[in-house]
Parts: structure tokens; sequence; C-alpha cells
């Protein structure tokens, strides 16, 4: 609701009510990032950040999708496209026209304007599947991504994927464990961050 100055007042009021409790540790904890949290809001709603939007040109945006970009440094971009510059309507009934397959691309920045590079170099796109929604670990050495399929029972199924840095060459990547990828399940959109209370690398994904 916004309501920052009498959410803190309220938490103010539980802390000095439940402050001689011992057995509360767990309400501390939250009390504090809630606390922490009112503080932060305030500051971002007096300091707005301003950000200007820019529709990539033709280089980059074609006549299908291009989806998932990642940022390999200020003037390199991972993104992921169904790459044509036609529309064309693909059927499921008309199976003489193959449906392309989705791959992660390349964009450079040349002064202020993106320009296409081609295919991702690496053991990334598959011939025989759609790739893309990549995520790179905060050390930058492990690339998460999706490959989807259909599979026996023509259902698109994806799956999470994972290929490391060694010695500058990536390696071919696994597929990660039926704790992420269920059999006839959908995992995909990988995001990856670290743990703050265990330092582990952490892993976000969307699954049906």
């Amino acid at each position: 609701m916004g309501e920052y100055e009498a959410s803190t007042e309220t938490f103010l009021k539980y802390k000095k009510e439940t402050g001689k409790q011992k057995k509360n540790n767990f309400f501390k904890k939250t009390l504090k990032n809630e606390l922490l949290g009112n503080e932060i809001a305030k500051n971002l709603i007096d300091t707005p950040v301003k950000a200007i939007i820019t529709h990539l040109d033709a280089s980059i945006n074609k006549a299908h999708i291009e989806f998932s970009p990642v940022p390999v440094d200020e003037q390199t971009l991972i993104f992921a496209s169904l790459r044509s510059d036609t529309i064309v309507y693909y059927s499921a009934i008309d199976t003489s026209v193959q449906m392309p397959y989705k791959k992660f691309y390349t964009a450079k920045k040349m002064d202020t304007t993106w320009v296409f590079q081609g295919e991702l170099e690496g053991p990334f796109n598959s011939p025989e599947a759609n790739t893309g929604n990549g995520a790179f670990s905060p050390d930058r050495n492990r690339f998460y991504f999706t490959r989807c399929e259909k599979n026996f029972q023509n259902k698109m199924i994806c799956s999470i994927f994972l290929s490391k840095k060694e010695y500058d060459k990536w390696s071919e990547p696994e597929k990660l464990n039926s704790e992420i990828n269920k059999s006839d399940f959908t995992s995909t959109q990988p995001a990856v961050g670290i743990d703050s209370r265990k330092n582990q690398e952490t892993i976000y994904f969307v699954s049906d």
C-alpha cells in the first residue's frame, strides 16, 4: 500500500512489546528484514532511476520473435531468436514445411547502435531443439539455458542445461538432474544468484 512510515511505526511497536521474549528469533530476523525493506522502499521512491528504452532496429529484431537478452559485457549481448526476415505461418497439420528452431545469437554495440553478429559460437545451439533463456553464474564460468523439443506424445518439453567454462572453452552442455528436469514436465527460464545465508549458487526457474 506504500504506507512505509505507518508500517515502520507498527513494527517498532511490535519490537517494543516483544523485545524481552526469548523464543522469538524467527520474528526478530523477520522484523529486521521488514524494517530494512521499508527504508529501501522509501529511498527508491525518493531517488527514482530514469531509464531510456530503445527498440533495437531490424539488425536485431526480425519478423518473428527475439527474446531472453543476456549481457556479456557493456558491448556484447546474447539473445535468442527464431531468425527470419519474413512472417511464415507454420502448421502442425502441414508437415512439409519444417518449423525452424530458435537459437542463440550475438550482437555488438557499435557507438550507440546494436549490430547483429551471427550465431553464438560454442556448443549451445542444437540442430534439433529450440534453445534460449540463457543465464550466467555470478562468476561467469557457468552458463545455464533451456532446450525445448517434442516428446513421444508430441508435447513440447523444456529442460535446463549447463555448460562450464574451462580454460576459455565451453564444455558440452549437460542436462541437469531429475531434481530439476522431471520427465514429461517443463523446466525453463533459469536465473542464477547467490544464497546470502549459505553463500551457495542458487538457480531459480519456472516449471509446470
